[in-house]
């Protein structure tokens, strides 16, 4: 198993995405490979399925990781790709983030099938990577069984699309299947144009030639080979040459599925021919040499639906952009479509949101009502949840306009929709908790910030909230110190979070209080609280521990004016 990626997380680990909002997941089973491993990743938000984070180790330039990280991305829309969600890096280690499929194609008996499902089976597989190459002239270049992902309705997913580029440098690997090939017994040039997993690489990889769509054909006729009969066409399990599989394939294959396999057993035939000049150079030529017919994949019905809207591919790209700063590029590409389809309500929030991110928010806010109010018409669910994300921008846009009231009553809507579709998606926000604290229930507001902050991240309003909440509460000190465990591993890092971070040290038992002061207070903080008090106060030591009560209520009547409208100045 490689642990070169440098991670090496371990399961039961709390681990934050920076490059995902920061949002936590528990790191549950882990998967090794050539190139870096998948761990399995269980998001604390309720409901929320577990993802996979993939590592890449290695140097290199980031830019070409950068870019083939975007094409798996831009594929995910189609419905044999497994889904990637964006990329970044953690602890200095290279990270794609998809959806989790648990099984390969290992784990499925092809025996187990119909001659109708192992047909249908291998027709996704092909569309997949006919609709990648002829639509975006992709050549995948790792093409094996464990790239083959299997989705709970037991139909195909597409992963790893171009990452792991490695050439094998050993010239005893240019004797095509000499013997069996241990990957990490030799070393490999990432920088090469020729990339693949030995046993599935086309034999003219083995003597000079480069990456092609017939080394692609060749190693998808190899893996469904392998998958159907249960072995490698040319190697036994000794590693020696052997065709006796092959010339017995076609006849044991139709004895098994009946007559109806034959077009498929043709497919396979003509794509794991030794002779590169003897294979197909395109998939329509493959397909029409062994008259073999590629299905759509339903889209809708129990077999298998869509898991989410075409339009979320596009969206997906946007938000890497996003991610990356590059905001210009987001709202172009979201703005083509939005033309395209005005009264989406995914498209509208999404490009308003990306022209907040840009500074636009004027022109941001029009159609983030519109989405709105097409959501309060419609009742918009996307992935059996219900989408209350505009509702939430907008309310939040609100807030820090000071439009309390208005604000409260957009929450109140939205919670009594969840109410009545029985979700407990509201949970996954923070403005719940400030709608708590608006309406006077202090207790449920502190549980709720308190919950946020497990789940997801540290911000600077949670925090606030959390400490006016906490200091009017019958058990403060409990509350606080509480807190502080859930907040104390990430440490802080902004001057206005750091505020509040003493409130909470002003709260603390001697131990907690020795951990803030290693964990949390790291000297740039110090210098900046430092400049803050005297800002505030004319002196530089208005932050010295414990704050005074009377420094305390300052603070949280500040908080209490710019979340709550100075609601409770009286009980401070």
């Amino acid at each position: 198993m490689s642990e070169r990626d440098g991670l090496n997380l371990a399961e039961g680990e709390i681990v934050a995405l920076p490059f995902f909002d920061n949002a936590k997941f528990v790191v549950g089973s882990k998967r090794g490979g050539g190139m870096g491993n998948v761990y399995q990743l269980i998001p604390l938000v309720p409901g929320a399925p577990p993802l996979a984070l993939k590592t890449y180790q290695g140097g290199g330039d980031f830019s070409l990781f950068e870019r083939e990280a975007r094409i798996w991305i831009s594929l995910s829309g189609h419905p044999s790709v497994s889904r990637a969600i964006t990329y970044g890096t953690l602890k200095g280690a290279r990270c794609i983030l998809a959806n989790w499929y648990p099984r390969s194609v290992l784990d499925l008996n092809s025996q187990s099938l119909t001659c109708e499902g192992i047909v249908r089976f291998a027709s996704e597989i092909v569309s997949g990577l006919k609709d990648c190459y002829e639509q975006h002239g992709l050549i995948h270049k790792d093409i094996k069984p464990s790239n083959i992902l299997i989705d709970n309705n037991n139909a195909p997913r597409l992963a790893d699309f171009g990452i792991s580029s490695i050439a094998p440098s050993n010239h005893l690997l240019r004797q095509i299947y000499q013997n069996t090939i241990d990957l990490k017994s030799h070393q490999y040039d990432r920088n090469s144009s020729v990339s693949g997993t030995p046993l599935y690489m086309a034999p003219e990889l083995f003597h000079g030639g480069k990456n092609s769509i017939k080394s692609d054909i060749y190693a998808l006729g190899i893996t469904l080979f392998e998958w159907i009969a249960g072995a490698h066409p040319y190697l036994t399990p000794e590693g020696k040459f052997n065709y006796t599989g092959v010339s017995t394939f076609a006849d044991e294959t139709r004895k098994w599925y009946g007559e109806e396999i034959e077009p498929l057993v043709k497919l396979i035939l003509l794509a794991i021919q030794l002779d590169v000049v003897d294979r197909p150079a395109t998939y329509s030529e493959l397909l029409a040499r062994s008259t073999f017919e590629v299905r759509a994949a339903e889209r809708d019905g129990s077999s298998r639906r869509s898991e989410r809207p075409a339009v979320f591919g596009l969206i997906s790209r946007a938000q890497v952009l996003r991610r990356q700063g590059k905001l210009s590029e987001a709202v172009g590409l979201l703005k083509r479509e939005l033309d395209k389809q005005p009264d989406d309500v995914l498209l509208l929030t999404n490009y308003a949101t990306t022209l907040i991110k840009a500074d636009q928010m004027p022109a941001a806010i029009p159609y983030l009502d519109r989405a709105v109010a097409l959501n309060r018409k419609s009742r918009n669910f996307y992935s059996n949840q219900a989408y209350i994300e505009p509702n939430v921008n907008r309310s939040l846009l609100l807030i820090g306009a000071k439009q309390f009231q208005e604000a409260a009553e957009l929450l109140r809507e939205t919670a009594r929709l969840l109410k009545e579709v029985k979700s407990d998606l509201s949970l996954a926000y923070w403005e719940f908790g400030w709608l708590a604290l608006i309406d006077g229930r202090i207790e449920r507001a502190v549980q709720r910030f308190a919950y946020y902050v497990s789940k997801r991240a540290a911000i600077e309003p949670v925090i606030a909230m959390f400490c006016l909440a906490a200091y009017m509460a019958p058990a403060r000190n409990d509350y606080f110190r509480k807190f502080f465990d859930l907040i104390s591993a990430a440490g802080c890092n902004d001057v206005m979070s750091g505020q509040y971070y003493c409130i909470i040290a002003s709260h603390l038992d001697t131990e907690r209080l020795r951990q803030f002061h290693k964990h949390s207070m790291p000297p740039k903080l110090v210098t900046e609280l430092e400049e803050l008090s005297n800002a505030l106060w004319g002196a530089r030591d208005g932050f010295r521990l414990p704050l005074k009560h009377q420094t305390i209520r300052q603070l949280l009547q500040s908080a209490d004016d710019k979340y709550c409208g100075g609601k409770y100045h009286a009980f401070l």
